[in-house]
């Protein structure tokens, strides 16, 4: 039997085995048999503990907290986070927690943590961390950090950070694309860089030079009203940004000071599951303090204690970040 929800009044009415058609709802979090199908449609949004199938399509968007086996198409997007099962095609947007399993193809995008693994074919993009691992075949490409591993096949391309560890397998026609960084040739359980030079190195940072002083160029994901997302206090569209607990000595990886990251994706990962908007600074090397001390959780994230306006506003374009112009320009 199918049915389709039009109320949230709808839904204690649901029985195990049905066929549940919801389209253009935004429900948030609903309670459902686990063993139905759930179908979303349009701008459905849709939040679940665990259900045994789901198919999203169009600009629908589905949380799934338990298990599923999923199915996502045409620009819908996606967050799993309990060993769900997932398969996602034509541009579909994918975030993958806890050992969750996801196919990506036909200009795809996912981001895998905490172990769940993935695989890319025809021109998917991915980004993995938490000792995630995926596949990559028929040009697709991905970016991989922090004890993460990656196959690389055919034409594909992929960048390793920090101590991810790459394995290559070109073919006689063809040959992966591939681009090392830090340490990662190889898994290494303890990072630690002593200075800030071979940090920026190690992230592969990009940098320029102006009247005899040197910048970095470094990232933040900001929400909507270019506030931070931590606090909402501090404004990152002012013409200058001071760090109000800012403590040059502070020994620790988080806190006491603005955080930025060494590329858009790592920037985007803090928050990447939220409305935001991706904005670029140039920074002053001396500026940088990097967490040099101690095992880093975070080898991608530097403090500062001012910044002056950003230079530039990113958005996310077929999974590619590329500068626009806003109303603050």
């Amino acid at each position: 039997m199918t049915r389709k929800i039009r109320f949230r009044d709808d839904l204690p009415k649901i029985r195990e085995g049905e066929v549940v058609v919801i389209e253009d709802l935004e429900l948030g979090f609903i309670e459902v048999p686990k063993k139905i199908t759930l179908i979303l449609r349009g701008e459905a949004n849709v939040e679940v503990f665990s259900v045994g199938r789901i198919e999203a399509r169009e600009h629908s968007k589905i949380r799934v907290l338990g298990t599923s086996v999923a199915l996502l198409f045409d620009n819908a997007k996606g967050e799993f986070y309990g060993s769900s099962s997932v398969y996602l095609r034509d541009k579909a947007e994918g975030f993958f927690f806890k050992k969750s399993r996801a196919d990506l193809t036909h200009q795809t995008f996912g981001m895998f943590y905490e172990q769940s693994e993935g695989t890319l074919t025809f021109s998917a993009k991915g980004i993995f961390l938490d000792y995630s691992r995926g596949v990559l075949k028929e040009n697709s490409s991905g970016r991989f950090y922090d004890n993460s591993e990656g196959v690389v096949l055919g034409n594909s391309e992929a960048e390793f950070f920090n101590w991810s560890l790459c394995r290559i397998f070109p073919s006689i026609s063809s040959s992966p694309k591939v681009k090392l960084h830090g340490d990662s040739k190889k898994i290494k359980k303890v990072f630690k860089v002593k200075d800030l030079e071979k940090w920026i190195k190690w992230n592969n940072i990009e940098c320029l030079e102006e009247n005899n002083q040197r910048f970095a160029i470094l990232y933040k994901w900001v929400r909507t009203d270019y506030r931070d997302f931590f606090s909402g206090t501090i404004d990152y569209s002012n013409e200058e940004i001071v760090a109000p607990d800012w403590d040059p000595k502070y020994d620790e990886e988080c806190g006491r000071g603005l955080h930025l990251a060494s590329d858009p994706w790592m920037a985007y990962m803090f928050k990447a599951t939220k409305e935001g908007r991706m904005l670029k600074f140039k920074v002053p090397i001396e500026d940088l303090y990097p967490y040099l001390e101690k095992d880093v959780e975070m080898p991608y994230k530097v403090r500062v204690p001012k910044l002056k306006k950003y230079i530039a506003e990113l958005k996310l374009e077929n999974f590619e970040w590329k500068e626009v112009q806003n109303e603050k320009n």
